[in-house]
């Protein structure tokens, strides 16, 4: 079986400085929402926030200078050139999930070492770090070099069971049973020795994928929905880098 054509080193290099320029940006909106929370003084916070708007346009003249605004989806682009404190809540949640994406991207350049557990968000501060926003950008992008092949795949791979494990919960909710009239949960532990020799999960809990010290299936709706968004975030970017010809999954504010 072939592999698909991995993505070009660069243009992965490229998407990832326009996901921390949006996560920058995401840092501001929130400042702004709870300015108030800081300071209760009028002209302290015309101040602070004639600062941010001198430091949002500072991050827009980047982007322009560095040569990132074609790499901007159209939906980015709007973002990130509507004014300071616009964003609607919907679109502060979307983005805040981009972490998950970018911390992925880094990790198949090589810019960070390990991906935490699927319980775990990545810290945005650790992976704004590698981008170093507002300086130049040429050593990140042409010295851009993808993990080898193998260990690409392997994690897609790794990735495609989560995501399975994710559908079959949202199947077993709504009722549905194997062919035979059994339930799902036999196949769930089936896949989850396999997730367990290919390395996907470190360890079974009760025959299940663990995640945040219990069983999958044991997981409340905040936990589920929280490892739900993590696996599709970081599977959506997986896929991406391994298969070129994939589309970039845009954001959805609507």
């Amino acid at each position: 079986m072939t592999s698909d054509p991995l993505r070009e080193a660069r243009l992965v290099a490229y998407r990832a400085l326009c996901l921390g320029a949006l996560l920058e940006r995401h840092d501001a909106e929130l400042r702004i929402r709870t300015l108030s929370q800081y300071t209760s003084d009028r002209s302290e916070r015309e101040a602070i926030l004639a600062r941010r708007n001198a430091r949002n346009q500072r991050l827009l003249a980047w982007l322009a200078t560095e040569g990132l605004t074609p790499f901007l989806t159209t939906t980015e682009a709007k973002l990130l050139a509507s004014p300071l404190g616009t964003w609607s809540t919907r679109a502060l949640s979307c983005v805040s999930w981009r972490a998950e994406t970018l911390g992925v991207l880094l990790w198949t350049l090589r810019a960070v070492d390990a991906l935490p557990p699927m319980d775990t968000p990545f810290d945005v501060n650790e992976i704004l770090r590698p981008l170093d926003i507002y300086t130049p950008t040429i050593d990140f992008v042409w010295c851009a070099r993808l993990r080898p092949q193998e260990e690409l795949q392997t994690l897609r791979e790794q990735m495609e069971l989560w995501l399975w494990r994710t559908h079959a919960t949202e199947l077993e909710l709504l009722g549905v049973r194997q062919n035979d009239g059994k339930p799902l949960r036999e196949v769930i532990y089936s896949m989850a020795r396999q997730s367990l020799l290919k390395g996907a999960v470190p360890r079974l809990i009760e025959g299940d994928f663990p995640a945040f010290g219990r069983a999958y299936a044991a997981l409340n709706n905040d936990q589920r929905d929280m490892v739900n968004t993590i696996v599709h975030e970081r599977a959506s970017a997986t896929h991406w880098v391994c298969d070129a010809n994939s589309a970039w999954t845009v954001l959805l504010l609507s």
